[in-house]
């Protein structure tokens, strides 16, 4: 009975140690987008610069976008998978209240 009582003791333990790191792996992480989009190589890729300068893989985050077209807000960045091959994904994109209007070139 009291080794059972010791092996509950140490899993409790053992959970509580792991629980920091479990909840570093549910961290969400967020990037803005102030920038033009950009061709990605693979047909009907869009890529886009964060402002943390790290190329993003835009596409299918924000319906109709295209290549040479202002974006503006932040998303969440995922570790999906995608025929791009090119930078992170992002998903749930929501544009900022206050959104320039910034012409991109051809």
């Amino acid at each position: 009975m009291s080794q059972r009582l010791s092996i509950i003791g140490a899993a409790a333990v053992l959970a509580l140690l792991a629980a920091p790191t479990l909840a570093g792996l549910l961290e969400v992480k967020t990037v803005h987008f102030s920038t033009c989009t950009l061709t990605g190589v693979e047909h009907g890729c869009i890529l886009a610069k964060g402002d943390d300068g790290v190329t993003y893989n835009v596409t299918g985050a924000v319906r109709g976008l295209k290549p040479n077209q202002w974006l503006q807000g932040k998303a969440i960045i995922t570790d999906r998978a995608s025929f791009c091959m090119q930078g992170s994904t992002i998903d749930n994109f929501v544009s900022d209240k206050d959104q320039k209007q910034v012409a991109c070139g051809e």
